[in-house]
């Protein structure tokens, strides 16, 4: 939760139970929804391609930096994005774990608007 990188993506979990409580609140045929399938799909594509290749290019210039002075401690962030398959995992629990909650809760901002009034 408070690092970035690893299994699974919390980025993919959350953007894609976002979308599900929003096609499942607003109809999966509305146009805000498409919106979100997009952002989804942007996030999920940046935690893998964008982010990844971040990491692994901040490994490489660690690398050079010890080599350069080892004395040094000031070294980059290596993880950062996520591998496929922990994009996919993070998609699929986003749904999984949002659909239900709202099904038996109900929408978040039903629940606050009984809770503030």
């Amino acid at each position: 939760m408070f690092e970035t990188g690893g299994m699974p993506s919390s980025h993919s979990a959350l953007i894609t139970g976002a979308a599900s409580g929003i096609g499942y609140e607003l109809g999966f045929d509305s146009s805000i929804f498409a919106l979100s399938v997009a952002v989804a799909l942007i996030v999920m594509y940046d935690a893998s391609g964008v982010r990844k290749s971040a990491g692994i290019q901040a490994a490489e210039i660690n690398k050079l930096s010890k080599k350069l002075d080892p004395q040094s401690g000031l070294l980059l962030k290596e993880t950062l994005g996520h591998t496929k398959i922990e994009v996919m995992v993070g998609s699929f629990l986003g749904p999984l774990i949002t659909l239900p909650g709202m099904f038996l809760l109900g929408s978040p901002l039903k629940i606050f608007d009984l809770i503030i009034n």
